[in-house]
């Protein structure tokens, strides 16, 4: 591709050189007429000297004639040195005007690569501001006066609407670009509203998506300085806010919750205590009552700890190899007698071999421990639990959790594994927390954990570990 030419007002001038070629000619000509005038004035001095020898008028003719030769001859040498120094300026204003040429050349390539480099940097920074802005999870919106310049494409997985249509599309159009930028065209004008008393906006503002449905969003505007001549120039920051209230709302539910949950054993407490005071002969009684009270309020706050630790990535596990079967074994052995009590049969089949794993063996009790509570909990008399191994055939092993009990409704299943999402409505057993720090506990392990359950057949919980050459 060829080399843009240069703008005029860029280029280096050549200096200016006198227009002296006519007064070489005309100093050629002089010189000529005065050789011809010296040479006609030398032949008839020569006559006059031939044919007047002797007479007065002639010497004087003569002298006079040699003093005219005289004067032309200096005349001539001066024209001589003239046209030497007008040569000599010539060649001299040549050899500048060359310079300057080359000079110039020089530095128009100098600019040249200059502008080039500044301009590759200019577009190498506008590449890395763009991608910086691609990959915000905030939408962010440039605007001059009414008029939208760019959006970036976190705007576009908020609303579903492509850069593309927001910009091609004038907020006068009825269709559904044009109505969501007219939303945008708003919006801006209330920015706008501040920014230009020098503030910044911030506040909640609703805008329809692409597919119809509307969403609450919180906005941050902010004017740039400078004008471009159209308009005011304003950058705004629109975020969905529909995850914050929804972790506001499980925030509050939370607390709700764990305010609940402590409410009953206190209440609980203060029941023991009064009756301790008015029926001190069962005080044996009333203080098992209450010890087993504090050791689930102390469970409980355990649990709620180990959940933030898990949350805030601090909880640290002491690993080292075990056999699954020896775990699961211990834990169902633990239950056996509560599963007698409740006359429900609860069986282990693990199979043949061991099968090695890289665990903390405390946190995986605790898991294992928790689902067997629940599933007995969940059994009725004279039901059944099964705890089962299954070895997978890439390098894994499930251990699964079953019971022929009340199942859990479909709606509840996607929230089985959050904070107090089940346990109120009495589908597990033990403390709220224990199947969303069991979620925390297997996750830790590279494991996973899953649920399926039919309210006519039971429920069964499946714990995934990876195994470890033995």
């Amino acid at each position: 591709m060829n080399d843009p030419k240069p703008p005029t007002h860029l280029r280096p001038r050549s200096p200016t050189t006198p227009r002296i070629v006519p007064l070489v000619i005309l100093l050629v000509l002089l010189f000529a007429a005065m050789i011809a005038v010296g040479i006609t004035l030398s032949d008839l001095l020569r006559l006059i000297d031939q044919n007047a020898r002797g007479l007065d008028w002639g010497v004087v003719l003569v002298g006079a004639g040699r003093q005219l030769l005289l004067l032309l001859g200096i005349m001539t040498i001066l024209l001589v040195f003239a046209l030497a120094l007008v040569i000599w300026f010539i060649r001299r204003a040549e050899d500048e005007r060359t310079t300057l040429e080359a000079d110039g050349a020089i530095f128009y390539m100098g600019l040249k690569a200059h502008v080039g480099k500044l301009a590759a940097e200019l577009e190498d920074e506008r590449a890395q501001l763009k991608a910086l802005l691609d990959a915000m999870d905030e939408g962010v919106i440039y605007s001059e006066g009414s008029r939208i310049r760019y959006t970036n494409r976190a705007l576009s997985r908020l609303t579903g609407y492509s850069p593309e249509e927001v910009l091609n599309n004038p907020s006068s159009e009825t269709d559904s670009p044009g109505h969501f930028v007219r939303e945008l065209v708003r919006l801006n004008e209330v920015v706008q509203g501040v920014t230009d008393q020098g503030g910044t906006w911030q506040g909640q503002y609703k805008i329809h998506r692409k597919d119809g449905s509307e969403v609450e969003v919180g906005v941050i505007g902010a004017s740039v300085s400078g004008s471009n001549g159209h308009g005011a120039r304003v950058v705004t920051v629109i975020r969905d806010a529909s995850q914050e209230q929804a972790l506001q709302a499980q925030k509050t539910r939370f607390i709700s919750n764990t305010s609940h949950e402590l409410k009953t054993p206190l209440a609980n407490l203060r029941t023991r205590i009064h009756l301790l005071r008015k029926q001190p002969e069962k005080n044996e009684e009333h203080l098992q009552v209450m010890e087993s009270v504090t050791s689930y309020m102390q469970q409980l706050i355990i649990e709620m700890l180990d959940v933030a630790r898990f949350e805030q990535g601090v909880m640290m596990l002491e690993r080292e190899k075990a056999a699954l079967e020896d775990l699961v074994r211990a834990a169902a052995k633990g239950f056996a007698p509560r599963a007698e009590r409740r006359e429900i049969s609860l069986t282990t089949a693990l199979g043949d071999g061991q099968h090695l794993a890289f665990l903390d063996h405390k946190r995986i009790s605790q898991v294992l421990t928790n689902l067997i509570s629940n599933a007995l909990n969940r059994a009725s008399a004279g039901g059944h639990v099964w705890v089962r191994l299954v070895e997978k055939p890439d390098s894994k092993v499930v251990i699964e959790v079953e019971d022929d009990g009340a199942g859990i409704p479909p709606e509840m299943l996607a929230h089985v594994f959050q904070p107090f999402s089940v346990a109120s409505q009495g589908l597990v057993s033990g403390t709220v927390l224990g199947l969303s720090l069991s979620k925390e506990i297997v996750e830790l392990h590279s494991g996973e954990i899953t649920v399926e359950s039919d309210v006519s057949k039971g429920t069964c919980f499946r714990v995934t570990l990876p195994l470890v050459e033995s």
